[in-house]
């Protein structure tokens, strides 16, 4: 078999690059011009393999990217041992035969020691992609003391090792976010992937400005920068998602709906550069999968905005949406799944239940408000009125059956479900005469209140008004009605929504009342 010289031409295929490097490694002994072939060739064939496993870990096929990681390792392995070979067949003493040999020996020391990290990492990928934290986590510490061994050396790979053992912490802070999103821990994670999202967009603008020797390296780190593009995403997405769950947490649907609006923006945008570049349908059915996921959280919170809007067929529709998109997601999985490739599913049966629980406060607050609108119109309906005369008459006699303030100077006497009241004498003040609200009931309903309200309160700000609704509550039992009024005003708007979510009809009233609502 003739010795190639021509190596870096294109129509040199992968079996023929193989094909020359099993020769060389066949040889008993090469010279030294043998040699620098040999080097060249297997620096060529391992760039290639290097590519394909990118390419492979791309599209979450992770055996793949194994298999010729792998390659890679043997290869140098071979080459190491080969160039040991040729140094101890020297003449002893220096030269610079000896000082060539020696130099490659370091940097295949060096490279080995980078891709023995690097199969670390992908192993951290796949345990990730099957949802093992730990084990991906411990992957990525294996590949983490690779680097660190690699950047500690005085070998001539060690300023990537110090690169790359940099980005493996990161991502290792990575899987503590996504422990602590898996954990429900929302804000915290929220925390940790806004830092890891900065940090990623830090590392892209700094590698981008740096040079490459050569092919390999250049392969390296267009991967590099590959992944952590992905990485930034990802860490933006979650952290969107992050929110949104922070804010479904405390029940405002409202908030939570902005950020997952941003993960769906995300998600779609990160779909489309998958779609502008071409790339395989495989990439397109990964982003796709993950994109529906977030629409379909989307989806959720809408339906939960729209209970709280009473918009019974808005609530309905998102719902629907959001079985439609889960279940589109899980079909891709599966889709992906028999393709080989490697990437956790949307649980149905967990979406199913949320599904099922937002359906049944759908139905239940649907009921409770027809039944409030029967309550407010039988009161209406039947409350006997309430006659008012000004005795001094320096005002106007009025009849109503609402409650009414006025102001009046003198005696004031009034008649109420046929009871006469007569009042003392009031100048310049402005009095109500409420109705349709029992303080001792309202005051049942305020306990009511604050004990719902309790379990959500986290801010100093929450832990003040739920005071005032504890205060306003006192208050209605001792029949303080001004002192229940300030209080309840204090509490503010915050109390109102879940006094309508209760179905508190008296407590919603004197709220309304308190706040001017």
């Amino acid at each position: 078999m003739s010795i190639m010289t021509d190596l870096a031409g294109p129509e040199l295929t992968l079996d023929d690059l193989q094909d020359q490097v099993s020769w060389f490694e066949g040889r008993r002994r090469l010279s030294m011009e043998e040699y620098r072939t040999y080097f060249a060739l297997e620096v060529e064939l391992e760039t290639r393999f290097i590519a394909g496993a990118a390419g492979h870990a791309r599209c979450h096929d992770f055996g793949g990217a194994a298999a010729a990681i792998g390659q890679v390792v043997e290869l140098n392995r071979v080459l190491l041992r080969i160039t040991h070979r040729e140094l101890a067949e020297l003449p002893p003493g220096p030269s610079p035969d000896r000082d060539e040999l020696t130099a490659k020996r370091d940097r295949v020391d060096g490279f080995l020691l980078l891709i023995y990290g690097i199969q670390a990492e992908y192993e951290a990928s796949q345990q990730l992609a099957l949802g093992d934290l730990l084990e991906a986590k411990v992957a990525l510490q294996e590949a983490v003391d690779r680097f660190e061994e690699l950047a500690s050396s005085a070998l001539p790979h060690a300023p990537i090792g110090s690169d790359r053992c940099s980005l493996a912490r990161m991502n290792r802070d990575f899987l503590d976010a996504l422990a602590l999103f898996r954990g429900a821990r929302y804000e915290s994670a929220h925390d940790k992937f806004r830092e890891a999202a900065a940090r990623y967009d830090h590392e892209i603008s700094r590698l981008r400005e740096q040079s490459s020797a050569g092919a390999r390296d250049t392969v390296l780190k267009e991967n590099l920068l590959s992944e952590l593009a992905d990485r930034h995403t990802y860490a933006r997405v979650l952290r969107a998602v992050s929110a949104a769950f922070t804010f479904v947490q405390k029940n405002d649907f409202e908030e939570a709906a902005k950020f997952a609006e941003d993960a769906v923006g995300l998600g779609e945008r990160w779909l489309d550069r998958v779609v502008g570049a071409d790339l395989p349908e495989v990439q397109r059915d990964i982003r796709s999968q993950e994109l529906c996921l977030y629409q379909g959280w989307a989806a959720w919170i809408e339906a939960e905005r729209a209970i709280d809007r009473k918009d019974w067929v808005g609530c309905d529709s998102n719902l629907r949406a959001a079985r439609d998109r889960w279940a589109e997601s899980t079909d891709l999985g599966i889709r992906n799944g028999l393709r080989g490739v490697v990437l956790g599913q949307a649980d149905m049966g967990s979406m199913e239940l949320l599904l099922l629980a937002t359906r049944r406060r759908r139905d239940n607050e649907e009921r409770l408000a027809a039944e409030v609108d029967r309550l407010r119109r039988d009161i209406r309906d039947h409350t006997p009125p309430v006659y008012i005369t000004n005795t001094n008459h320096q005002g106007d006699s009025m009849t109503t059956n609402r409650s009414v303030s006025f102001n009046a100077q003198g005696d004031m006497k009034g008649n109420f479900a046929g009871e006469s009241v007569v009042a003392g004498t009031y100048t310049d003040n402005s009095q109500s005469i409420e109705s349709a609200v029992n303080l001792r009931e309202l005051a049942k309903e305020l306990a009511e209140l604050r004990e719902s309200l309790a379990p959500g309160v986290r801010s100093e700000s929450e832990k003040e008004r739920l005071e005032h609704v504890r205060q306003a509550e006192e208050a209605a039992r001792a029949g303080d009605e001004k002192g229940m009024k300030e209080h309840l005003a204090a509490a503010g708007k915050w109390t109102l929504a879940l006094a309508e979510k209760l179905a508190l009809s008296a407590a919603e009233v004197a709220i309304r009342a308190s706040i001017g609502a």
